[in-house]
């Protein structure tokens, strides 16, 4: 979804089309003999020819595999060219051949038109954002550009001036150059275009990946090139590196996880290393070389600096810079309970049993806490922490980093609630005239190996006879949009990953490993704005065999319950802006015993 955005958002604010020549791809091919190809090629100013002698279609539409974005912009292709030319036409992606055959070719396709292309805007016309070109060379029409939304753009003009007839006499060849007054940025004497930024596949911050999103926006306005965000997996090891936090490379920094305040900006010849001893140093250590960026200083060869979170946090605005307000990264060795309660719980469950929430299911190491469940012959154990007691908030960003079980049965989540509405728990005057409560799941699981969000508004008895009801992402809209899915091959059991929701007046986001997946509008009702701007609450959870929950607990397996079970915790963290809007009640303000 947040690509969708993204892509939209950048298309409104594509520059006036210019006249010229040229091409690029979302991304080159890293084959060889590719390259070799296409260093051979040269546009063609043969007449293209939409229809064979058959009166059917020359071409076939050709797009990357597995982009979603490039899907879109092929699918938009396909569908103008079948209205306007009554051409049916085969869209499909670049894992089949396509040696001598006419093809239209969308992005960075593995053909070696494509890379021509792309390589062709960056040598020759400045290989900045909004470059694109639209092309003939050989029998292949190339629809390329520098990102995204300038091969949507490229696309666009190639439907508005080149499909109005049958032939296009003496080939195709329009290139758009990025307008703008632009600076140049070097890093130790290299331009920055040359650099990726590379982040780790699991477990980064989201926090982390804003500040990179500060600098690719930066890089972008100053210089017109942008500087690419890509997981450390998807990236052999090479020059031009800015590494973020603990990415898979040879040289990162690896700090104590007791050393939370630390963090280091190294520049090692063409690579920049940026890490810290917690997900807001890291977080830090990225926006000082923003700073560095902005001020000229990432220009010396073996630059480090070392620093202290607690020493500069100052001087950045706490209205716009999140920091963090309340921390339990689970150090103690027994529940820290100036943070947490336990919720000692039961209800029905499978198999005739009761389920359970167990405190001699925790385990509190110094590094982790883990729930381990097990179950008797008339019980199944989970457990259940809450902050309703000591810590409530408004607004902000909260994230848990965590391996969640994954086996069949196994119900488990970090979500929030409203304080007042448990009763004996809150303030029971409130309780009594509360209309509507909350609850947002940040990252439900059920037992399978997915996460879900969801934004539940939640009528009392009282807001039920004012003719509230029950409203969810769920059967709607959004019933897909707010699952995450794995890579195939992941299993979320396995690593740690993020989970986390940012909370502003107007939307929630929800995101796994540092990137937002799922968006949620607060304003569309006024039952929405009612229910989510009340004080929230945290929950941490583990349902066994829950009958009105998880999938069977009958379908878990002995390696199930002994090696998908359990829910690992290594932190839940709460950031928030000082902007007047936000706030944090702990003990001595919250209601309650």
């Amino acid at each position: 979804m947040k690509r969708v955005l993204s892509l939209i958002f950048v298309l409104i604010l594509s520059l006036t089309l210019l006249s010229a020549c040229g091409g690029e791809s979302d991304k080159p091919s890293d084959n060889a003999s590719s390259s070799s190809v296409a260093d051979s090629l040269q546009f063609s100013t043969e007449t293209v020819k939409y229809f064979n002698d058959g009166g059917k279609s020359n071409y076939k539409i050709v797009r990357p595999d597995e982009n979603e974005a490039m899907f879109e912009v092929s699918g938009n292709v396909y569908k103008t060219i079948k209205d306007k030319l009554q051409l049916v036409i085969q869209n499909t992606a670049d894992t089949s051949d396509g040696t001598d055959q006419y093809e239209i070719l969308i992005g960075g396709t593995n053909r070696p038109e494509s890379k021509f292309a792309y390589d062709y805007l960056v040598e020759n016309v400045g290989g900045r954002f909004d470059d694109y070109i639209v092309c003939s060379v050989g029998k292949k029409i190339v629809i390329n550009g520098l990102s995204d939304s300038a091969i949507a753009n490229a696309a666009q003009h190639f439907l508005d001036n080149f499909i109005s007839g049958h032939t296009v006499e003496g080939g195709i060849k329009y290139i758009h150059k990025t307008e703008g007054s632009f600076t140049d940025i070097t890093v130790n004497g290299t331009n920055i275009s040359k650099f990726t930024m590379v982040r780790p596949r699991f477990n980064l911050s989201y926090l982390a990946q804003l500040e990179m999103e500060k600098i690719y926006e930066y890089v972008k306005q100053t210089t017109g090139f942008e500087v690419e965000i890509v997981d450390d997996h998807l990236l052999k090891e090479g020059d031009f590196e800015i590494v973020v936090g603990n990415a898979d490379r040879k040289e990162v920094k690896a700090f104590d996880k007791n050393d939370t305040d630390s963090y280091s900006v190294v520049i090692n010849g063409n690579k920049v290393y940026l890490n810290g001893g917690s997900t807001y140093a890291t977080a830090m250590a990225v926006s000082e070389f923003l700073e560095m960026l902005k001020d000229g200083k990432a220009e010396n060869a073996d630059t480090v600096s070392n620093g202290s979170y607690a020493s500069v946090i100052g001087k950045y605005d706490a209205a716009t810079y999140y920091a963090p307000t309340w921390l339990e990264d689970f150090k103690a060795t027994e529940l820290d309970t100036t943070k947490w309660m336990h919720v000692p719980w039961s209800a029905d469950g499978q198999n005739g049993k009761k389920s359970r929430r167990s405190e001699e299911t925790y385990t509190f190491d110094g590094e982790y806490f883990t729930i381990t469940p097990y179950q008797t012959e008339t019980e199944y154990h989970g457990g259940m922490l809450r902050t309703h007691r000591d810590m409530c908030y408004i607004y902000g960003y909260v994230e848990e980093s965590a391996k969640l079980p994954t086996a069949k049965g196994f119900w488990t989540a970090l979500w929030t609630g409203d304080t007042t509405g448990f009763g004996f728990y809150g303030d029971e005057q409130a309780a009594k005239e509360q209309i509507l409560g909350n609850e947002i799941d940040i990252n439900e699981n059920f037992g399978a190996n997915y996460i879900a969000a969801n934004c539940h508004s939640w009528p009392t008895e009282l807001g039920e006879s004012l003719g509230y009801k029950h409203t969810s992402c769920d059967g709607n809209e959004f019933s897909n949009d707010k699952k995450y899915y794995p890579d195939k091959g992941v299993d979320l059991h396995d690593d740690f990953h993020t989970y986390g929701m940012m909370w502003t007046p107007e939307y929630m986001s929800f995101t796994c490993d540092g990137r937002v997946y799922f968006t949620y509008d607060t304003t569309a009702t006024d039952q929405d704005v009612l229910t989510f701007n009340q004080k929230m609450h945290l929950t941490l959870s583990m349902a066994v065999g829950l009958k009105s929950g998880a999938t069977s607990i009958g379908l878990a397996t002995e390696d199930d319950w002994a090696n998908k079970s359990t829910l690992v915790v290594d932190y839940v963290h709460l950031y928030q802006l000082q902007d007047g809007k936000s706030v944090l009640d702990l003990r001595e303000n919250t209601y309650g015993n």
